[in-house]
């Protein structure tokens, strides 16, 4: 017999379990009447026939399990048979039940939920281009220990000029927006950026095009729109490319979509204008500063390098001015600060350690329940199931109630 005709025959098996169960029935009782016959032929009485008859098959059901082995894909059937057993002794059980699914089900949702937000906030790149090359700069002020600031624009020049590590810096910054409309005069959140922060972010528009450099040394009054103001005012339309917002009592012409998730540095801003990047006078400290590393320059090597362009320009500064740092951090650092980024890992750690708790509380259930059992193990293990069945059947049963939990838990992470 070919491998192709087993594996069709017990591809059969799995589909016409019923018949093939009253086939075999018909078939092991005709056997065992044949035998009883003979028996009796031999002189014994009925009982004694059906006695030797019994002994000569040596179990029924052994024999039974041995022929269904061959006939279908045995770890198939047994595990579909784990399984209805599991639901069936589960549901003899509502107390035990109803109170593992609840307990696994809180500590699953909790995790599921924390896992989330830590897969949001930590753990998931940023949406850029090679985002582990992104860094966050700014002047500090060494006296003070201020980290984190802003920086002017006449720095950023001196520091992109000066530095080898930086492929590029761009700029950007927050800017009180007012505009009108057919409903009156309302406050939306704006920014401004260089014309290079889109292609040092390694970000396109979903429509449009991004500034020019002779656009904003121009100051012409063109936006990008977030894709959440495209959606809310536009309604997704196309129309949007050339349309025109009155922002701060000025026509602003509409170019370009930013993508659903552009966001930098925590800013999320409705609409986007240009400003110019280079500057031949200092002027204020009002800028974020986004940087991005070339190829194999790591941070240590960046901190290292700007500490040594902060001392030059330094001396170009009055004796009581000399204080001056540059800081440099990733961005997804910056992003999240460390503090923040702590207390998520540690509010991580306390949900993972709530579910450990539950984990093992259940486990003690299960263990009562196992004791309380221990007779329908025997009767088991005497109609002859080995004592690898037995455990898998339990490991089934744990299956089932881990299965049932973690769907309610996680409908309820995302409820």
């Amino acid at each position: 017999m070919s491998w192709a005709t087993v594996f069709a025959a017990r591809l059969r098996g799995l589909f016409e379990h019923k018949r093939l169960e009253r086939e075999l029935d018909e078939e092991v009782r005709f056997h065992l009447e044949m035998q009883i016959e003979d028996n009796l032929k031999a002189g014994m009485n009925s009982a004694e026939a059906r006695y030797a008859a019994m002994r000569s098959f040596g179990g029924l059901e052994r024999m039974k399990e041995t022929y269904r082995e061959r006939r279908t894909f045995a770890l198939v059937e047994t595990t579909a048979q784990d399984l209805r057993y599991a639901v069936r002794t589960l549901r003899k059980s509502p107390g035990f039940t109803m109170t593992a699914v609840a307990v696994l089900a809180l500590a699953i949702g909790a995790n599921t939920a924390i896992f989330s937000v830590l897969n949001a906030v930590l753990l998931r790149p940023l949406p850029y281009r090679s985002p582990e090359q992104l860094a966050m700069l700014w002047t500090e002020d060494l006296t003070q220990k201020l980290r984190e600031g802003r920086s002017a624009l006449w720095d950023v020049e001196q520091w992109r000029s000066q530095s080898q590590s930086f492929a590029d810096m761009a700029t950007f910054d927050t800017v009180s927006t007012m505009l009108t409309g057919v409903d009156g005069v309302e406050q939306i959140v704006g920014a401004s950026m260089s014309p290079n922060l889109l292609p040092l972010l390694g970000v396109r528009p979903v429509l449009g095009r991004g500034f020019s450099t002779e656009e904003a040394e121009q100051r012409q009054r063109l936006v990008l729109i977030s894709h959440r103001f495209w959606q809310a005012r536009f309604g997704g339309s196309h129309d949007a490319l050339g349309a025109t917002l009155v922002l701060n009592g000025f026509p602003c012409q509409i170019i370009g979509i930013l993508p659903a998730d552009f966001q930098i540095a925590r800013l999320d801003a409705d609409v986007w204008e240009p400003h110019p990047s280079r500057r031949t006078v200092r002027g204020a400290e009002t800028w974020f500063v986004v940087g991005r590393l070339r190829p194999t320059v790591t941070f240590d090597q960046v901190q290292a390098e700007m500490s040594a362009v902060a001392r030059r320009l330094n001396d170009q500064l009055p004796a009581a001015e000399r204080s001056q740092g540059i800081g440099v951090v990733p961005l997804s650092l910056y992003v999240v600060g460390p503090q923040s980024r702590l207390a998520l890992w540690m509010l991580g750690g306390a949900v993972f350690c709530v579910f450990l708790i539950a984990a093992a509380n259940v486990t003690s259930l299960s263990l009562a329940r196992s004791t309380a059992r221990a007779r329908e193990m025997a009767v088991r293990a005497a109609l002859g199931a080995n004592a690898g069945r037995i455990v898998r059947q339990l490991l089934t049963e744990s299956v089932v109630l881990a299965a049932v939990s973690g769907l309610i838990g996680t409908l309820l992470a995302f409820a």
